[in-house]
């Protein structure tokens, strides 16, 4: 009992390092990973994979949309927050 009493303590922190060990790969392989995806979307967006490919007019007509949408989007909340403040 006495010889576990010794042993344990060692045999506790080896298995926390390990596991922390675990943990830090685990995060770095995510951030590898998310990283490799972005790079890929980029690469297909950028080298006319994608939707927009290389063609400039649709990309601006792209841009075009979204920019309506978040200023509706935006007149939208201000709305919404003005008629809260006035109830």
């Amino acid at each position: 009992m006495i010889e576990f009493a010794l042993v344990a303590p060692i045999l506790v922190m080896l298995l926390l390092n390990l596991f922390d060990f675990s943990a830090l790969i685990w995060a770095t392989m995510q951030t590898d990973y998310a990283a490799q995806m972005g790079a890929q979307a980029a690469l297909k967006t950028c080298a006319g994979g994608g939707p927009a490919g290389n063609d400039k007019r649709q990309l601006f007509r792209v841009e075009r949309r979204n920019r309506e949408r978040d200023s509706r989007h935006l007149a939208w909340q201000r709305r919404q927050s003005c008629e809260r403040l006035s109830d």
